[in-house]
């Protein structure tokens, strides 16, 4: 098939962007270098969304922007190469590629944002380059397949999640010349060690305490993990923030700390074998959904000093689940 039946080009000042690929059923594409003698300098938002039956896609060294979405929904794409002088790699712009397993990351990347590679499950292995500095929330998202991740020492940004429900990440890595975070024990850890980020869905440790000077959880922390059976929170935390321990299925007791003021909404959501939790008696406010589905919960007492209760707190739990205020 011709170029010219393939891409629809369009003039921009510099040169060419690619508007939309056409090649429905074509399973290997190349953008071509050039256009009537112009320079292909960019593709627009959602250039190849939803192409069907593409395996395969390269990109010219002369394209320095990519619109977001510019790949969404390209469920049979497997490989992507990237040109190198690529800086941004925009919001969503790999999303539910569902077939994709290698992609090679330019070497002058400097940003991965938000949904870049939402719902890839198959995506296995992703090498951050040296000089990026921002990954954006929800990245990664049910990146099922991912195994490891290292964060080079440029990352000055992470994203809250942005390795959220990725079942096979068994741990991150830090380089040691990055000052913004850390990663014992495989952990993500950002403020000095202060606020936990990240404990990775597959990380198979049963019984965890939060390091002594760890007083914050970012959102979806610990959300997917199905090996931990119980964990001990940090005297000096205050909040557990939404969604923190969302399916932590395996997970049937969590020792909160006296200094506990707040329980964010979702927070133990599908927690199914959650049965040991004393709520201190200085909480304030339990937010919406906080124990849904929460289905081996039960005779749970109200702090006095209870000042919120949010709606469907305790749905799809058993009758028992809570004893009067």
């Amino acid at each position: 098939m011709p170029v010219s039946a393939l891409f629809e080009f369009q003039r921009v000042p510099g040169g060419m962007t690619l508007v939309r690929f056409l090649g429905e059923g074509v399973s290997s594409a190349a953008v071509p270098e050039t256009v009537e003698g112009l320079p292909v300098i960019q593709l627009e938002e959602s250039a190849f969304a939803n192409v069907r039956g593409l395996r395969e896609v390269t990109l010219p060294q002369t394209v320095h922007s990519l619109g977001r979405s510019v790949f969404y929904g390209c469920r049979e794409l497997e490989k992507a190469v990237l040109p190198d002088g690529l800086e941004v790699l925009p919001p969503s712009a790999f999303s539910y590629c569902g077939a994709l397993r290698e992609v090679r990351l330019p070497s002058r990347l400097k940003a991965l944002c938000e949904n870049a590679f939402w719902s890839c499950g198959n995506l296995e292995n992703v090498s951050l380059p040296h000089g990026l500095r921002f990954i954006g929330g929800s990245a990664f998202h049910e990146c099922f397949s991912l195994r490891s991740v290292f964060l080079p020492a440029a990352v000055r940004h992470v994203g809250v999640p942005a390795f959220d429900d990725c079942r096979s990440l068994r741990n991150i890595r830090v380089s040691e010349q990055n000052p913004f975070f850390t990663a014992p024990s495989g952990l993500l850890l950002g403020e000095g060690g202060r606020t936990l980020l990240c404990f990775p869905a597959g990380m198979e440790t049963s019984n965890f305490t939060l390091p002594p000077n760890c007083v914050k959880l970012s959102r979806y922390a610990f959300c997917g993990n199905v090996h931990l059976r119980s964990i001990t929170l940090t005297e000096g935390l205050s909040v557990l923030p939404e969604e923190v321990f969302r399916d932590c299925s395996g997970l049937e007791e969590v020792r909160l700390p006296s200094t506990l003021r707040e329980i964010g909404e979702g927070a133990f959501r599908r927690c199914l074998r959650l049965h040991r939790l004393v709520l201190p008696e200085g909480l304030r406010v339990i937010g919406d959904s906080a124990f849904s589905a929460c289905e081996s919960l039960s005779n749970l007492r109200l702090p006095a000093g209870l000042q919120h209760l949010g709606e469907d707190v305790f749905s799809f739990c058993r009758p028992d689940v809570c004893l009067d205020q």
